[in-house]
């Protein structure tokens, strides 16, 4: 199995995407400059991206630490944290759960040995726009997740 990180990024994406019943923009990775919310915005984890040949995992060619920010539309009041909690939520009956869509095939389709959704970080407001005069606000939190690819 090789690691085209493309694949990677476009498999969750489709798998999310197949999977929440809520309208979501899911953008694999390749983010335009003004995301329209809601959405999932799959891209590296900041600290760590890819660690190669992992000494003690015998099936490991790489580690991939990917970060997904799922980020809801404030609303008004506390309309946005609600949208994002239901985003986070997971088990039977959350429909919208983006850990239950990932979950339902930790293999992405064939595309990686296996998928594991480490913590979420919440990231409270923020701005998805760098484009001053388009700011967007959303209500986010950060989904970690690391990828176990296989030894070809």
């Amino acid at each position: 199995m090789a690691l085209n990180l493309g694949e990677i990024r476009t498999a969750l994406a489709d798998q999310i995407r197949n999977h929440v019943e809520r309208g979501v923009n899911v953008y694999d990775g390749y983010t335009p400059s003004s995301p329209t919310p809601p959405a999932v915005l799959i891209g590296p984890d900041p600290d760590v991206y890819i660690t190669y040949h992992e000494t003690f995992s015998a099936t490991g060619l790489a580690h991939v630490h990917l970060r997904l920010t799922v980020a809801v539309p404030p609303g008004p009041d506390v309309d946005g944290q609600k949208t994002l909690d239901e985003f986070l939520s997971a088990g039977t009956g959350e429909t919208n759960s983006v850990l239950d869509a990932i979950l339902t095939d930790k293999t992405l389709g064939g595309t990686v040995g296996s998928c594991v959704v480490q913590s979420v970080e919440y990231l409270g407001r923020i701005y998805l726009s760098e484009n001053v005069e388009q700011q967007v606000q959303a209500d986010a939190a950060a989904l970690l997740l690391t990828i176990h690819t296989q030894r070809a």
